[in-house]
């Protein structure tokens, strides 16, 4: 009996899992440095040039728009913007090097930027993987218990954008019940999912501000959920992520420009090349964030 009791304890033991409490990271290192400052300076100079000569292709006339009020030439035949460097240098100088991002439990903010270190789940793929049933498309169900599972783990800081995609749902609605299991499964911040049309953006603003039982305007001057926004490679921004890009601008929340840059395919095969491309797109993109804030 007694041998009994001690292999149940030992069994409650291993299924226990010992973590430290949800907290914040920084490193305490500073970054390595590949490239020499001078490096880093050639390859920005080369970016500037690249959206004064060639220009970024938008393919959203409310953004192209935007951009032509603050002094960037603009071809609507060709949808093509260009951008002095000066107006391009003027519109970056401001960014804040660090923010706040609200959680719904205000115990759970997260400071982004600096030295800080932010562990998210991940966000896109169409299949899901376990040891069980192997490699199959996500479902929704499969989902919620994704999202659990990350939301139970404290050095998972943020849900990221769902995990993956319930391929068991409506392509249209998809986002909506996406959302929905974010917002009741997890009480850590989160990064929505796709944002891929103005419609779907506003969904995502519409839900979180009744989640957090807020107004858009208290949400504005909130940033509380980020939007990745990919730029298609080479120096194109399509036109339902730009109407993403808008809205959540408008709200004051937070937007990662994140080019889809591959070298020989999308950008050139020498590295210097890419990362000139690289930033250039990420640069036209923080000008017409800054422009539409």
């Amino acid at each position: 009996m007694k041998r009994h009791r001690n292999r149940s304890k030992y069994r409650e033991s291993r299924n226990k899992v010992s973590q430290r409490p949800f907290g914040s990271l920084s490193n305490p290192y500073t970054p390595l440095e590949v490239l020499s400052k001078d490096q880093i300076e050639t390859i920005h100079h080369a970016s500037l040039r690249i959206l004064k000569e060639i220009g970024l292709q938008i393919m959203d006339a409310d953004s192209r728009h935007r951009l032509k009020l603050i002094g960037c030439d603009v071809n609507e035949s060709t949808e093509r913007v260009r951008m002095e460097p000066s107006l391009v240098e003027e519109y970056i100088t401001n960014l804040p090097q660090n923010y706040t991002s609200y959680a719904r439990n205000r115990e759970k903010n997260l400071l982004v930027g600096d030295n800080n270190i932010i562990f998210s789940t991940v966000m896109g793929p169409s299949f899901v993987t376990d040891l069980d049933k192997g490699r199959r498309p996500g479902t929704y169900n499969e989902l919620c218990d994704f999202i659990k599972v990350a939301h139970s783990l404290n050095i998972i800081h943020q849900d990221g954008g769902g995990g993956f995609e319930p391929m068991d749902l409506p392509p249209e609605t998809r986002h909506l019940d996406m959302m929905y299991a974010q917002i009741t499964l997890t009480d850590k911040g989160w990064q929505p999912c796709w944002l891929n049309s103005r419609a779907r953006a506003q969904d995502v603003i519409e839900m979180t501000c009744i989640a957090l039982g807020m107004t858009k305007d208290e949400l504005s001057n909130t940033p509380t959920i980020s939007a990745g926004v990919n730029t298609n490679s080479p120096l194109l921004l399509d036109g339902e992520l730009a109407e993403g890009l808008i809205v959540m601008a408008e709200m004051g929340q937070a937007i990662d420009i994140t080019p889809f840059t591959m070298a020989g395919a999308m950008s050139p095969v020498p590295l210097a090349g890419t990362l000139a491309q690289q930033n250039a797109e990420v640069l036209a993109g923080f000008v017409l964030t800054q422009a539409i804030r």
